[in-house]
């Protein structure tokens, strides 16, 4: 109240009262100031004072206000408080750090394997979608984590608010936050370890070229009148062969039978997904376990109540579930000795006329040897029977190199019995493995 009325002195009655009302607030109260102070000034109310006098004033006004004693400084932060308080900023944001990149990653591949697959989206899409993710749950759980931090139990540094303040600490504070994060981040890329970080790549690879691919094999197999007939390219570490494009007849009861009772190992007439997986081990073949896990529990769904309980399927379902296996992506050893490796490192065509012969099994040994042969163990375990193969080599130019091969078996004849392929086989087969290459160079090309 004396401010107010040492403003209306100094200013006079109209500009005092209007310097004091600068919020609502105020106004109330210059009101009542103007009231006290009209009786008591020395000044009549509708006369003005000199500019001496109000200079004077006005000095002696800036003089109080100079007067007024200043706050001492903080006294700087001790070694031990300045340790503490960087424990304090760091290990809550590593919590963040840690919680940001886990979910980043696991969306992200998540994504990446899932809608990135369907709707041909970039991994740097599929990562970009996974931060959002991310930031949602720091978002969502921030609050968690900052209860979790504040329970360890952690010492208080004892730093007064002006201490903190000072730029000093401000940037201290942000450096071990800083730290804190990029630990947090590091501990968070250790599940990366764990994960297949190819499989999304192969995947688009297989969507992208499947359309073609499974056009070549499907119009192939047809005009060479086979049974079936399977693309293989070879993967980038150059040992294995992976497959997408399949096409062929499924075999017949009697033989769909004696290959069900292989995986039925506990003799039950049904089948677990560990049998499942275990004659997957015998073959050799490296296959998507979730997705396959998920068609085996679909297809589960069509059977028996009973089965259904137990997580079995029968004969009834194995029908189903041998198509889907073939169709899809499962990669195979190359075998040294074997008709794959041979036109894999060759370049050549390999016309296998009878693989039952005992010539066969001594020229390729790890395909039709009677025990650990990859084909003898394909037809045990599918339901085929093997009789002639045709082997033809994709080849791209720039630089020339083999990097598939195209399967046909089993040449029919009006549907009676099989015989071998002859030369103009080998003819149009040597041209749909051109085509492919050309596909492929194609696509390659466009991604570099």
């Amino acid at each position: 109240m004396h401010r107010v009325i040492r403003s209306i002195r100094l200013f006079g009655p109209r500009n005092g009262v209007r310097a004091c009302a600068r919020g609502a607030g105020l106004r109330d109260m210059a009101a009542r100031a103007w009231r006290l102070a009209l009786p008591t000034s020395p000044f009549p109310v509708r006369g003005l004072r000199s500019v001496s006098q109000r200079k004077s004033e006005a000095k002696d006004f800036q003089r109080d206000e100079s007067e007024c004693p200043k706050s001492p400084p903080p006294p700087p932060p001790t070694n031990s408080q300045l340790r503490i308080h960087a424990l304090n900023c760091a290990i809550p944001m590593i919590g963040f750090g840690f919680m940001d990149n886990l979910v980043m990653i696991q969306m992200g591949d998540f994504i990446d394997n899932s809608i990135g697959v369907h709707f041909g989206l970039t991994t740097l899409t599929a990562a970009a979608l996974g931060q959002v993710c991310s930031d949602v749950s720091g978002v969502c759980f921030g609050g968690a984590i900052e209860q979790v931090a504040a329970g360890l139990g952690l010492p208080h540094s004892k730093l007064t608010p002006e201490q903190l303040s000072q730029f000093n600490m401000r940037l201290f504070s942000t450096i071990f936050a800083a730290l804190g994060v990029i630990v947090g981040c590091l501990f968070g890329m250790v599940v990366l370890l764990f994960k297949d970080l190819d499989r999304a790549e192969r995947q688009k690879k297989a969507k992208r070229l499947g359309g073609i691919f499974d056009t070549l094999v499907r119009d192939g197999r047809r005009i060479l009148s086979a049974q079936r007939c399977n693309l293989w390219l070879v993967t980038e570490e150059g040992d294995h062969l992976w497959s997408r494009a399949f096409t062929g007849d499924i075999p017949n009861t009697e033989r769909l039978r004696e290959a069900f009772h292989r995986f039925d190992q506990d003799s039950t007439s049904t089948i677990t997904e560990d049998n499942l997986m275990a004659a997957f081990d015998k073959l050799g073949w490296e296959i998507d376990e979730r997705f396959m896990l998920e068609t085996f529990k679909n297809i589960r769904q069509a059977a028996p109540k009973n089965d259904q309980i137990n997580k079995r399927v029968g004969f009834g379902e194995f029908k189903q579930l041998i198509k889907c296996i073939l169709k899809e992506d499962r990669r195979i050893p190359i075998r040294n000795g074997g008709a794959k490796h041979r036109v894999l490192t060759t370049g050549k065509i390999v016309n296998i006329q009878n693989s039952y012969a005992e010539t066969q099994k001594d020229q390729f040994s790890a395909n039709y040897d009677l025990d650990e042969g990859s084909t003898r163990k394909f037809d045990r375990y599918t339901g085929y029977d093997t009789f002639s193969v045709l082997l033809v080599p994709v080849v791209v130019e720039d630089p020339k190199r083999v990097i598939g091969l195209i399967e046909f078996a089993n040449k029919t004849v009006d549907d009676v019995g099989f015989q071998a392929f002859n030369e103009e086989d080998e003819k149009i087969a040597l041209l749909l493995a051109s085509v492919t290459a050309s596909f492929i160079s194609d696509t390659i090309k466009s991604q570099d």
